[in-house]
C-alpha cells in the first residue's frame, strides 16, 4: 500500500520472554523538548490472548498443533481490531487502540499530524498498526526515518539489477508478513528480522485460491486445503517470531 505519509512504529526492540520492564521513578513526567508525555504513570502494553476459538472459530482442543492453539503477550493485535476500519474507529478511536497496545498515553495534539493519512486513505487498523508499531516511541523522527527507509530500499533494488535482470542473490523480498499486526507490509517498514517460513507444495487439485484482508485482498493466494494463516500466526508468534517472510502470502 502506497501511503503518502507513512507513520514510524513503535520499538525496534522487542523482548521474546518475560514481562515488559515497568516504568523507572526516575523517569521525567514530560519530555519539555518535545511535548510528548513521559508520565510515569503511563499504562503498560496490553496483553493479549489469540486464540484458535477467537481468530478462527475452532475450539482449542480441536487443534492438532498445539502452538496453534493460542498466544499470549503484549503487542499483538486480534484479526477483528486488524480488519476494523480507520474510518470506524475515528481518530480518537485509533489514537486509543494505540496507546492501550503500546502502552502509551499520547494525546491526540502530539500525533494527529501522524495519524491524519491514515484516516484520509481509510486504510484498517491493522494496515496502519503495522507502518506506526516500529516507531512509535519516536513520533518526532516517525515520518523522516519512514521515508529514509523508503529511499534506501528503492536504491537498494535499482543497484541489485544488471540489465534489467537481478544480478545479486543477498537482496531483501519485497513484503514480509508483521504477524502482531496480522498485515503484509513492504519490508522497508520492518522492525526487526524476518523469519523464513514456507507451504509444502502440493498437487494443484489440494489448492484452493483464498483472498484475505492479510494482504489487503490485492491478490489470491495459493493456499493447501486445510491450512489456515489465523493458525499458522499464533504458531510462528509462539515461536517468537514477529516479522516473517511466507512465500504464498508475500509473493504477488
Amino acid at each position: 500500500m502506497d501511503l503518502q505519509e507513512p507513520t514510524p512504529t513503535l520499538d525496534t526492540k522487542r523482548e521474546s520472554h518475560g514481562r515488559p520492564e515497568e516504568a523507572s521513578d526516575d523517569e521525567d513526567e514530560e519530555d519539555s523538548s518535545s511535548g510528548y508525555s513521559t508520565n510515569v504513570e503511563d499504562p503498560t502494553p496490553l496483553w493479549v490472548t489469540l486464540t484458535s476459538l477467537t481468530e478462527t472459530g475452532q475450539d482449542e482442543w480441536t487443534i492438532p498443533v498445539l502452538k496453534q492453539r493460542s498466544y499470549t503477550w503484549i503487542e499483538a493485535i486480534s484479526s477483528a481490531l486488524a480488519d476494523t476500519l480507520c474510518t470506524d474507529l475515528g481518530i480518537h478511536g485509533v489514537l486509543k487502540e494505540l496507546n492501550t497496545a503500546l502502552g502509551t498515553s499520547y494525546n491526540l495534539d502530539s500525533v494527529i499530524s501522524i495519524l491524519d493519512p491514515y484516516i484520509a486513505q481509510n486504510v484498517d487498523f491493522g494496515t496502519a498498526y503495522a507502518y506506526l508499531r516500529p516507531y512509535w516511541d519516536d513520533i518526532p523522527n516517525m515520518a523522516h526515518r519512514l521515508r529514509t527507509r523508503e529511499v534506501e530500499d528503492m536504491e537498494m533494488r535499482r543497484n541489485a539489477l544488471t540489465d534489467g535482470w537481478i544480478a545479486h542473490r543477498d537482496v531483501d523480498p519485497r513484503r514480509v508478513w508483521d504477524l502482531h499486526a496480522n498485515r503484509v507490509v513492504p519490508y522497508w517498514v520492518l522492525g526487526s528480522e524476518p523469519w523464513g517460513i514456507s507451504h509444502a507444495w502440493v498437487d494443484e487439485r489440494d489448492c484452493i485460491n483464498v483472498m484475505m484482508p492479510i494482504n489487503g485482498c490485492e491478490w489470491p493466494m495459493p493456499m493447501p486445503k486445510g491450512a489456515n494463516l489465523d493458525l499458522i500466526r499464533i504458531e510462528m508468534l509462539n515461536w517468537g517470531a514477529e516479522y516473517a517472510w511466507l512465500d504464498v502470502l508475500c509473493l504477488r
